[in-house]
């Protein structure tokens, strides 16, 4: 099976603070559980949102005279293309230069990737294809459109499987958000890793099916399954180490 290539995403692992799985460590890109390191306040033009800001200031010390350097550096690149809205890089050699520029001093991040079967990719991209011309696109769909297949690299892991629900802003949540790890590994006979993903399927279709019946009682979005990989050691950067 062919798997198309949705993004790059820098992350600070976390802790979840909810339910059964309170305190355990999940490698997702979902910001629900984790931090991203690249949010709407790295942007000049996106509406400020006050505890990002602050948890920026006070946890990554950043200060207000540095954000006003990665608005400057973000803006740029998202007009190139090599940044997409909100969270999501197209390109590694972009997040890794993001990372060693303005987070070289925060420890344990992780660049991770996630990739969509062919037909994940052509729901998602028909589900998020702009009605207006005026309109603008997701990060996740402008690197769908490309159809970049999915590679062998070495330096590149295979971590499991998540799935997401996406918002229409692109935010996107991780199947934990609902605490369903117990309920789909008991349903579906699937069993998580290490990571807290999901080690492999083979009952994809069904599974999705059940995610996106509103009748479960999940969040009113569309789901899909992603395969995540993440960067061993890119350029010298020690994430993960």
């Amino acid at each position: 099976m062919k798997f198309y290539f949705g993004g790059y995403y820098l992350i600070k692992p976390g802790k979840a603070n909810f339910g059964s799985i309170k305190d355990k460590e999940f490698l997702t890109c979902s910001s629900c559980i984790n931090d991203t390191l690249l949010d709407t306040w790295a942007i000049s033009w996106a509406a400020p949102i006050e505890h990002q800001v602050k948890k920026i200031r006070e946890d990554y010390k950043i200060s207000e005279e540095k954000q006003v350097a990665i608005q400057n550096w973000v803006d740029k690149k998202l007009e190139e293309k090599r940044i997409g809205w909100h969270q999501v890089f197209s390109d590694l050699e972009t997040v890794i230069e993001y990372s060693d520029k303005f987070f070289s001093h925060v420890k344990d991040k992780e660049i991770l990737q996630i990739f969509f079967s062919e037909n994940e990719r052509d729901d998602f991209i028909t589900e998020f294809a702009p009605t207006k011309k005026e309109d603008g696109t997701l990060g996740i769909y402008d690197n769908l459109k490309k159809e970049i297949v999915e590679k062998e690299i070495d330096d590149e892991e295979f971590i499991g499987y998540d799935i997401i629900g996406v918002e229409l802003g692109g935010n996107f949540h991780t199947f934990h958000c609902h605490d369903l790890g117990d309920e789909l590994t008991t349903k579906f006979g699937l069993e998580l890793n290490k990571y807290g993903l999901i080690k492999k399927i083979a009952n994809h279709k069904e599974i999705i099916d059940y995610m996106n019946d509103k009748e479960n009682g999940f969040e009113p979005v569309p789901w899909y399954l992603v395969k995540v990989k993440r960067e061993k050691n890119p350029a010298g950067n020690q994430v993960g180490e």
